[in-house]
């Protein structure tokens, strides 16, 4: 314990200047959230690595290749080896090579507390750099997952500190699993990241403290104590984010198939790269409100719903009429609308249709086509409104409505609040099939 009140000590030098921004916008933190600075915070469980091994009691190692590549396309086999994964001079060690190994030509470390140590809130922290990481396709990672035992991203995923290649910036995220259908997610590009002082140079390969606050309600993220993004998570769609979550630690290494790599492997000339983790901390603090969920609904005298349908067989279109109820709590929606996500009928997800496929026509906002997961969804922005309104929209096939009969439509209204959170309604169904006899 003497040795995490040491480490404790110095983390207090840290600058407490406080980085919020959001793209384009004004972001609001409310007054009530905790911030990783505030008193009260007690030290209620950490690894503070100062063994000789890694403790099993806490930690299960993954191995192997994963199914594509983890889920990401990654290279690397991950090992149970010391050169992979070891404890070295009270710091964790996770090393990545070029190696070749179980079908893969790069070899490295991932470790979890899956069923053994899990938490739920509190303010969680890790203290890591990562020695030659800006380099194309090395990807660290500091998250957590639902210890439920339900399958990605129903459980839930809560991305703590990524990074990738050269980047000058860290990034967190939360994944999780609207009403069953379609992957949602808050954070992770889109100006919600953390921009290193003095760029790439003092980033990934110098120590930092990457770390969260989360509540019932929400969650700050935050490096060296400068929260640089927040995600609201009342909406009952989050459920995911008030159950537990247990731990994992990886440097993984993309390729020219993965996202959060920006599509980017490893050059020839890469050997390796280290991962460093000092700690890991979990706090809890004594003012507990920021355990409890607010009990009153999100959305006050109606919830956000698909009020009705028609179709026009000769244009080959379906309309859409929406009925969303703005006031949230004491707040206006600054804005609102639909999403819609095309799925087939006989269950695959990949229709192959897109953007051009389609023609979505509406007088009251714009229209923004976008790829999530396997499913193309067409975002249809509505302008500001201060009363609960109709909105008409028609969403036309180019080639016929009876090309697409075999297919179904996810309709799902949402609302963005006026600090810029997104809250879901209701999904519905809109089967093509039917509608076109």
């Amino acid at each position: 314990m003497s040795k995490v009140l040491s480490k404790i000590k110095k983390i207090l030098i840290v600058d407490l200047l406080v980085v919020l921004f959001l793209c384009s916008a004004t972001f609001i933190i409310h007054a009530k959230n905790l911030k990783p600075t505030d008193k009260g915070w007690k030290l209620q469980w950490s690894d503070e690595f100062s063994g000789k091994e890694l403790n099993e009691k806490v930690w299960t190692y993954d191995i192997g290749v994963g199914s594509y590549g983890w889920g990401n396309n990654e290279l690397e086999t991950y090992t149970d080896k010391k050169e992979n994964v070891r404890l070295e001079k009270g710091k964790l060690v996770i090393h990545a090579m070029k190696q070749r190994h179980a079908y893969a030509n790069y070899t490295s470390g991932r470790i979890k507390t899956m069923y053994k140590k899990y938490f739920k809130y509190g303010k969680i922290e890790a203290r890591i750099k990562v020695a030659k990481g800006n380099q194309s396709g090395v990807w660290p990672a500091f998250w957590m997952m639902g210890n439920d035992g339900k399958p990605w991203p129903e459980c839930g995923e809560l991305d703590v500190m990524e990074h990738a290649n050269d980047r000058p910036y860290a990034s967190g995220a939360i994944h999780w699993m609207a009403h069953g259908n379609n992957m949602m997610y808050s954070g992770m590009f889109n100006g919600h990241v953390y921009e290193y002082p003095g760029g790439k140079s003092k980033g990934i390969n110098a120590w930092h403290t990457y770390g969260i606050v989360w509540g019932a309600n929400h969650i700050d993220w935050y490096v060296d104590n400068n929260i640089y993004y927040s995600a609201d998570i009342r909406d009952s769609n989050a459920d995911a984010f008030r159950k537990d979550q247990y731990f994992l630690l990886n440097l993984a290494i993309g390729s020219k198939d993965t996202g959060y790599t920006g599509f980017t492997g490893p050059k020839k000339s890469f050997k390796d790269a280290t991962m460093y983790v000092d700690y890991v901390r979990v706090y809890q603090n004594k003012d507990k409100s920021y355990t409890k969920p607010k009990p009153e609904k999100i959305v006050v005298s109606n919830k956000m719903d698909t009020f009705a349908l028609q179709l026009n067989k000769k244009d080959a279109a379906v309309r859409i009429r929406s009925f969303v109820e703005p006031k949230i709590g004491k707040r206006t929606i600054s804005s609102n609308g639909l999403v819609l996500g095309v799925k087939s009928f006989n269950g695959n997800d990949d229709t192959g249709i897109t953007g051009d496929d389609l023609r979505v026509d509406s007088e009251d906002g714009y229209i923004e086509t976008f790829q999530n997961e396997s499913e193309d969804l067409v975002n249809l922005e509505l302008q500001k409104s201060q009363s609960a309104t109709y909105y008409n929209t028609d969403m036309s096939f180019l080639d016929g409505l009876k090309a697409h009969s075999k297919e179904k439509f996810l309709v799902r209204p949402y609302a963005i609040m006026e600090d810029g959170q997104y809250l879901y309604g209701e999904v519905k169904v809109i089967d093509i099939a039917k509608l076109s006899k």
